[in-house]
């Protein structure tokens, strides 16, 4: 190798090193540490990124990293107190950084890239707290970004803080320079989907971006802009009534009354659904999307049938309808046929990315109150989303999907079908929910909704894993009998690889919310076995058997770790259930599994561990004792071992139940700060307020 080549490579390898990190070291350490972790799924991959990413970024609290986050100049890079990275996210916080606060989420594929490579002095990202940043934004710090609390970004928007120079006809514009003046977006700022934000601009509080807009120049608070380039069509709260009146608000764990029901009468159905719109009302706009790959002999069709039922969706309180087809990187004529059709919207994946995603890239382009979907090779009936409609204002539901399993004629082959059985079974357990069809393609979503549904994923696994959340988010799911008519040609869903692909990301899905549910089952199974174990033993040693033949000595093998492992694996579910509390706002609760005379099983863990120990060590002593008298150890060991057995066993829930008892404290703190709150207000104001005990909470 030459000395110019050695030059070169050496030139190219720092460079490239010094744009990835503050220093060689910090460059090796980090990437080992992001290497190491970045992969690692679900809560436990939270929980142990938030505890070592602490060495190589700066945090304030505990922040929440899923798998697959990208950071470059870690050391750059500060999160508040339960700031969120969902997956896919990027960060490049090359000088002077990047910073995001306290309770902020940055969702899933959105890149935030300072881009400081001129070393210029205003450049970073700063952002407030209680912020979103939607799905697949984009924000460019090189002249600064400064963002307040409470700044709501939808899907695809841009903030661009950097400007190249145009003046001279004769020079490229790489010669040029650039202008980086900075951004400023204030305090309780809306950007819809797919804005563009320039340089050099301001956007004042409490101002609305319309989507598709391009922002070039200041926005005066309290107002709402939109256009190409942007500009004002109204001024928030100018020309209306400043009287107070009373208007019906819906909290938590309520549910909007049904029409000509007074607030008062109305049920709730003890979810916690913070933020949600109450959906007892017209359906306003529909959004109905098609993903389609390679269906150019059926997509016309659908079209057709979908504009045909847009009068009766009038009827059933559809004021706006628009299709959209996203086309998933077809190599026929798929797209240029839906293109034809006067009215319809096609988007083009440059390649492949997958039935999920192609869903979500028309979901992130609607502008549909209501998003709807269903697939492109007319296997399911468009004709039934009026009744969908009408279905949405009677059961005031979140969540729509036609079922193929509900009663109606079916044309699904039997292989499939025992797959949605499957399916069926496992998503109803899992989530303590019936759901008879979770991997319908026929659905229709409230747009408020999507938050407690994604993240989701790119593939055929899109809607199992979509019902799963649902089951687990507290929303409410309608399921409404549809026929099905099986496709002509082949189908691109593969049983077995897409079946096991199923499984495992529901398996997946439903550990972040409710792992009692999975582990606590393998645990107490395995105790189960342990326990059937033992007992035969016992009953052959009562019987004089003192000696065991291989499979004897194999099930005492077996009794003894299937004990330890089955109260391990049980303790680490309810554990985890804990866990979850802290991340998730409404948590399905360990009480809520495993009750043991009217409590939580593993409110007993301290004294079951406690006699379970103390047993052990009596049986361990008093075997002792025998055999300093004499006995001889063929009639000792299967005593010996169960007090080994029951030991570590009793060792094992007494520690859970230390563990789960902090854990549970940290769970409740917010609620028991909230009632102490309060009882000191009404010893301020002489009133008294009856304040539940955090033990009088209903389960």
């Amino acid at each position: 190798m030459s000395e110019q080549v050695r030059r070169n490579f050496s030139d190219g390898l720092r460079l490239y090193v010094s744009r990835q990190a503050a220093s060689p070291f910090r460059y090796l350490l980090e990437q080992a540490i992001l290497a190491s972790l970045a992969w690692v799924p679900t809560i436990l991959g939270i929980i142990v990124r938030g505890i070592f990413y602490r060495l190589i970024l700066k945090t304030k609290g505990w922040p929440a990293i899923e798998s697959g986050v990208r950071i470059r100049f870690a050391s750059n890079v500060r999160l508040g107190d339960r700031a969120y990275l969902d997956q896919g996210v990027y960060l490049h916080a090359c000088p002077n950084g990047i910073e995001i606060g306290s309770d902020s989420l940055v969702m899933h594929g959105s890149i935030l890239h300072v881009y400081n490579f001129r070393q210029i002095p205003h450049s970073g990202i700063r952002m407030g707290r209680d912020c979103l940043i939607g799905e697949y934004n984009v924000i460019r710090g090189q002249g600064g970004v400064v963002i307040g609390n409470r700044v709501y970004t939808s899907p695809m928007v841009q903030i661009i803080a950097v400007n190249h120079v145009f003046e001279d006809p004769g020079r490229s514009f790489v010669d040029q320079g650039i202008t980086a003046e900075g951004i400023v977006i204030e305090d309780d700022v809306w950007i819809g989907s797919g804005s563009v934000v320039l340089d050099g601009v301001r956007i004042g509080r409490g101002s609305v971006v319309a989507a598709g807009s391009v922002v070039t120049r200041d926005v005066p608070a309290h107002s709402v802009v939109a256009g190409v380039p942007a500009r004002v069509i109204k001024e928030i709260g100018v020309g209306k009534q400043t009287t107070k009146r009373e208007v019906p608000v819906y909290f938590s764990n309520s549910t909007p009354p049904a029409p000509g029901v007074p607030p008062a009468e109305a049920e709730t159905n003890g979810h916690k659904r913070e933020g949600f719109k109450p959906v007892g009302r017209p359906v306003g706009s529909l959004s109905i999307v098609i993903p389609a790959l390679n269906e150019e002999d059926g997509i016309a069709d659908i079209i057709r049938r979908v504009l045909s039922v847009e009068p009766e969706l009038r009827l059933s309180g559809v004021e706006h309808m628009e299709i959209i087809v996203v086309d998933d990187g077809s190599t026929d004529n798929t797209a240029k046929i839906a293109g034809d059709f006067p009215g319809v919207r096609v988007i083009r994946h440059p390649r492949n990315r997958g039935y999920g995603a192609a869903i979500k890239t028309g979901f992130a382009q609607a502008r549909g109150d209501w998003l709807a979907f269903l697939d492109a090779d007319s296997t399911y009936p468009p004709e039934l989303f009026a009744d969908f409609c009408r279905r949405v204002w009677e059961k005031h539901a979140d969540v729509v999907v036609g079922s193929r399993r509900s009663g109606a004629d079916t044309q699904m082959p039997m292989v499939r079908r025992l797959g949605n059985f499957i399916w069926s079974s496992l998503v109803s357990y899992l989530g303590k929910k019936k759901i008879f069809d979770p991997a319908s393609g026929m659905r229709m979503i409230h747009r408020s909704a999507l938050p407690r549904l994604y993240p989701l994923p790119d593939g055929l696994n899109f809607t199992p894993v979509m019902s799963t959340r649902a089951a687990h988010e507290g929303l409410k799911v309608l399921e409404v009998p549809i026929p099905y008519s099986e496709r002509a040609g082949r189908s691109k869903l593969s049983v077995v690889r897409d079946g096991m692909r199923f499984l495992k990301t529901i398996v997946w899905t439903a550990l972040e919310y409710n792992s009692v549910r999975i582990l606590g089952t393998c645990g107490l199974g395995q105790l189960g076995i342990a326990g059937l174990i033992g007992a035969s033993l016992v009953a052959l040693r009562l019987q004089g058997v003192t000696e065991l033949g291989p499979w004897g000595a194999f099930s005492v093998f077996a009794a003894l770790v299937l004990a330890v492992a089955g109260a391990s694996t049980l303790a680490l579910g309810i554990t985890f259930n804990y866990l979850t509390a802290l991340f998730h706002r409404d948590p399905t609760p360990p009480r809520r599994i495993f009750m043991l005379l009217g409590r939580p099983i593993d409110h007993h863990f301290g004294w079951l561990g406690s006699v379970v120990l103390l047993g052990g060590l009596l049986l361990a002593v008093t075997s002792l004792v025998l055999a300093l008298q004499g006995w001889e150890v063929a009639r000792l060991w299967l005593w010996l071992l169960g007090s080994a057995l029951f030991a570590l066993v009793g060792l094992q829930l007494f520690v859970s139940w230390i563990v789960m008892r902090v854990m549970e404290g940290l769970s409740e703190r917010p609620l028991r700060v909230n009632a102490e709150m309060r009882v000191e207000f009404a010893g301020s104001q002489d009133v008294a307020l009856d304040v539940p005990t955090i033990e009088s909470r209903p389960a």
